[in-house]
C-alpha cells in the first residue's frame, strides 16, 4: 500500500450540508441575518466543512473572520470574538469591553458595517465561556436584518445533560432564522472514495471494510489510521495508536516542538512556541516544517495550530510530568517578559500566565497572576471566568507562605469573592458551600456582624439552590444576631424581615 496523503484533497460527501450553508449565505446577502450551527462528534468533519464553505465565500468577496474557543482549562472571556475582531482589523480597547452593553453593540455594528456580507465563524462552541455565549445570543437577535451570517461548530458528544451550551442551542434553534446541521458519519461508499483520494489509486474492498469498521465513518479517524500505516499494510488497532505511531516517526526536534506546542494549547504564535521549544532557529524551522508537512500542525497568520484538538490531546498525553513542568515554566516566563499586547482587551494574558505558572509548580506567581486575571474578568463582566481564577487561588493558597502577600486579601475574603463569582456564574450550590466554609472561620459571639453578613449570604445562596430549610435557618440566625446588637449586614433588611423573599444584590 503506498504512503497516503495526510488529508483528502477533496471533501467527500457533505453536499447537502454545503447547500444549507450556501442558502444561508444567499439569504444573508439579501439582508436576512442567519445563524447556522454545525454539530457533530470529534473528527466528523465540522471544521473541514466550514473551511470549504469559507474558502468559497471568500472567493466571492465575503469577509470570513474566524474565532476559536479554547478548551475550558480556563474561561477566557470573549476569546473567539476577539479573534473575529482581529480578523476584521478592529479590536476595541479594554475600556470599551468593561461596558458590557456597549461592547455587545459595538461588536454587532462592526460585523454589520463591513460594506459587504460578513460570515463570522466561531469554532468549538462547546468550550465557550459564559460571556461569549451571552454575546452570541445577543448577536443572533440583533443581526436579523443585516448581511451577517454566524456559523458555529460544536461537538455534540460534549453536550452532556446540563451543559450550558446545550441550553443555549435549545433556545437559539427555536428561531426560524437558525439552522442546525448534524453531521453524520460517512457511508461505506463515501469512505471508499475518501480512501481512494488519500491513496491516489483504487483500493480493495477488504481495506475499505477494515477502515469502515474501525473508524465507523469518521473522516479524521480514517485519515489517521491510514497515515499511521506508513505503507506497511498493517493498520493500527485504535485511533490513539494511530496518532502515537505518527508521532513516533518524526525526528527528535519535531517531536520536541510538538510536545511544546501541546503544553501551550491548541494554537500558539511563533515567538511563544520558539521560546518554549528552546531550539536553535535553523533546527526549529526544520522541525516546524516537518510537523506541518506531516499535517500535524497547520500554519496560521502568526504561528501554528494543531490540525485537530484530538492530536493536541494525544501529544500532551506523551509529555512526562517533569518535562511538562519545565515547558509550562518556559511559557510563563516568555509571556511575562513580553507582557500583554495592546490588543489584549480580555484577561487572556493573565489567564495564560496563571495556567502556566500553576503547571510549572510556581504557586506564588500563579496566585498573583490568577488575582490579576480575576480582577480583569470582573471588569469584563464575566463572573464565570473570574470564578475559575478565584478557584485557582484557593488551590494555590496552602502552597504559598505569607499570604495574603501576593493577593492583597485574606483567605476569608477570598472565600467570599469565590462564592460571589460562583453565584454570578450560576453555580449557587458551589457558592453555598464556599460561604458555609467561611462561616466556620467566624466566631459568632465575638464577631456577630460579620457572621450576620455571611448568614444572610448563606440564606440567599441556599434559597437559589432550592434548599429552603438551610435558607430559613440562616436568615433566622442572621436576624437573631442583628437583634442582639450587631450592625445590620449589608444588603440585608432589619430584624423581622428575614425570609425567603430576600434576594440581596451583589457586585456580580
Amino acid at each position: 500500500m503506498p504512503n497516503p496523503l495526510y488529508s483528502s484533497p477533496v471533501m467527500v460527501g457533505r453536499s447537502v450540508e454545503l447547500a444549507v450553508l450556501d442558502a444561508a449565505l444567499h439569504r444573508a446577502d439579501g439582508g436576512e441575518g442567519r445563524l447556522v450551527v454545525v454539530e457533530g462528534d470529534a473528527g466528523i468533519g465540522k471544521t473541514r466543512l466550514v473551511d470549504s464553505f469559507a474558502r468559497s465565500a471568500a472567493e466571492r468577496g465575503v469577509r470570513v473572520p474566524v474565532g476559536y474557543c479554547p478548551p475550558l482549562v480556563d474561561d477566557v472571556p470573549y476569546a473567539p470574538i476577539l479573534d473575529i475582531l482581529r480578523g476584521l482589523d478592529a479590536s476595541p480597547t479594554s475600556a470599551r469591553i468593561r461596558d458590557r452593553g456597549r461592547f455587545f453593540r459595538k461588536v454587532a455594528d462592526l460585523l454589520s458595517g463591513q460594506g459587504t456580507t460578513t460570515v463570522a465563524v466561531v469554532e468549538d462552541l462547546h468550550w465557550a465561556d459564559g460571556s461569549t455565549r451571552d454575546l452570541l445570543a445577543f448577536l443572533s437577535r440583533v443581526l436579523r436584518k443585516d448581511s451577517v451570517l454566524l456559523v458555529v461548530t460544536v461537538r455534540g458528544d460534549e453536550l452532556v445533560p446540563g451543559h450550558p451550551v446545550g441550553a443555549l442551542l435549545a433556545e437559539l434553534t427555536r428561531d426560524r432564522q437558525v439552522d442546525r446541521l448534524r453531521l453524520l458519519p460517512l457511508t461505506r461508499a463515501e469512505v471508499e472514495r475518501q480512501v481512494c483520494e488519500l491513496l491516489r489509486e483504487r483500493v480493495s474492498a477488504s481495506l475499505v471494510d477494515d477502515l469502515f469498521g474501525r473508524a465507523e465513518g469518521n473522516p479524521f479517524f480514517t485519515e489517521e489510521l491510514l497515515a499511521a500505516d506508513g505503507g506497511t499494510g498493517r493498520l493500527p488497532a485504535t485511533v490513539s495508536d494511530a496518532l502515537h505511531a505518527r508521532f513516533a516517526r518524526l525526528g527528535p526536534a519535531a517531536g520536541q516542538v510538538l510536545r511544546a506546542a501541546s503544553v501551550i494549547g491548541r494554537s500558539s504564535d511563533h515567538l511563544l512556541l520558539a521560546a518554549v521549544a528552546h531550539l536553535p532557529d535553523d533546527v526549529l524551522e526544520e522541525a516546524l516544517r516537518e510537523a506541518v508537512d506531516h499535517f500535524l500542525l497547520v500554519s496560521t497568520s502568526d504561528g501554528y495550530r494543531f490540525r485537530h484538538q484530538l492530536a493536541q490531546e494525544a501529544v500532551l498525553r506523551t509529555v512526562l510530568a517533569g518535562e511538562r513542568a519545565r515547558l509550562h515554566g518556559r511559557a510563563a516566563r516568555a509571556l511575562q517578559d513580553r507582557g500583554p499586547s495592546p490588543a489584549d482587551v480580555a484577561p487572556a494574558h493573565a489567564t495564560e500566565l496563571a495556567r502556566h505558572w500553576e503547571g510549572a509548580g510556581e504557586s506564588a506567581q500563579a496566585l498573583a497572576a490568577a488575582r490579576r486575571a480575576a480582577d480583569l474578568a470582573v471588569g469584563a463582566s464575566s463572573p464565570a471566568a473570574a470564578h475559575v481564577q478565584f478557584e485557582r487561588m484557593l488551590r494555590m493558597w496552602p502552597h504559598v507562605p505569607g499570604t495574603p502577600g501576593p493577593t492583597g486579601m485574606t483567605r476569608h475574603q477570598l472565600l467570599l469573592k469565590t462564592a460571589e463569582s460562583a453565584a454570578g456564574a450560576g453555580n449557587n450550590p458551589r457558592a453555598l458551600a464556599l460561604v458555609s466554609e467561611a462561616l466556620l472561620e467566624v466566631d459568632r459571639t465575638a464577631e456577630p456582624a460579620r457572621a450576620a453578613v455571611l448568614l444572610e449570604r448563606q440564606g440567599c445562596y441556599a434559597l437559589t439552590s432550592a434548599d429552603q430549610k438551610t435558607s430559613r435557618t440562616a436568615y433566622e440566625e442572621a436576624a437573631r444576631l442583628v437583634a442582639g446588637g450587631a450592625a445590620p449586614p449589608q444588603h440585608a433588611p432589619g430584624p423581622g424581615a428575614m425570609g425567603p423573599r430576600l434576594v440581596p444584590r451583589f457586585s456580580y
